[in-house]
């Protein structure tokens, strides 16, 4: 099955699952979460990264459990012209295991990550969250949120995808008995992680 983001339940679901939070946001809005989250979690990897050392940023879920990650890298090539910014996005702890802990950002008690994404919310769509927590429900529950569209989306006999244009990728297949999941960000996201001009605007 392939869907793309706006075309789901997501949209619908994910505005009732805020209203029960007090939360009010009408599911045309939520895509521009979604771009919030992406474009966030670009942006501050882009200001941090270093070329000796990855660096990453993980969300966790309220009992802790991983979520997701994304990882910038720096590829060193035999010259200058080949050596490259490698950004990804992961559903999987595992993948993050060469990154050293205190390059590792966790996005649900640091609030360097969530000023990115009230920035970009302001930047992008002049959207103000209602504060800190409210930012961090939001963005913590779209990634909740596109994880279980996967599981609930890919069977035995076929695969999900899932896209919104310009700011990522999920996709999911059944391995040895279980749903395999991987998310890429959209080559727009990815130009922010190289671009320093961009990031500095």
């Amino acid at each position: 099955m392939e869907k793309k983001f706006k075309e789901t339940s997501i949209l619908e679901d994910y505005s009732k699952i805020l209203a029960k939070n007090c939360i009010t946001l009408g599911p045309s809005i939520t895509p521009y979460i979604a771009t919030v989250l992406f474009d966030g979690v670009s942006r501050c990897l882009g200001a941090i990264k270093n070329q000796s050392k990855p660096k990453a940023i993980i969300f966790r879920s309220l009992d802790h459990s991983f979520l997701a990650g994304a990882k910038v890298e720096y590829i060193a090539g035999d010259d200058p012209t080949s050596s490259r910014w490698d950004y990804t996005w992961t559903f999987y702890e595992d993948d993050l295991s060469g990154v050293d802990k205190e390059d590792i950002i966790d996005a649900s008690s640091n609030s360097l990550v969530l000023t990115y994404f009230e920035s970009s919310g302001i930047n992008l769509f002049k959207m103000k969250f209602q504060g800190a927590d409210t930012c961090a429900t939001m963005i913590t529950l779209m990634i909740e949120m596109i994880k279980s569209w996967l599981t609930e989306n890919t069977t035995e006999t076929e695969g999900a995808k899932l896209t919104l244009e310009g700011v990522f990728t999920a996709m999911g297949e059944w391995v040895d008995g279980e749903v395999q999941m991987g998310i890429v960000p959209d080559g727009s996201m990815k130009v922010l992680i190289k671009d320093d001009v961009a990031l500095s605007n």
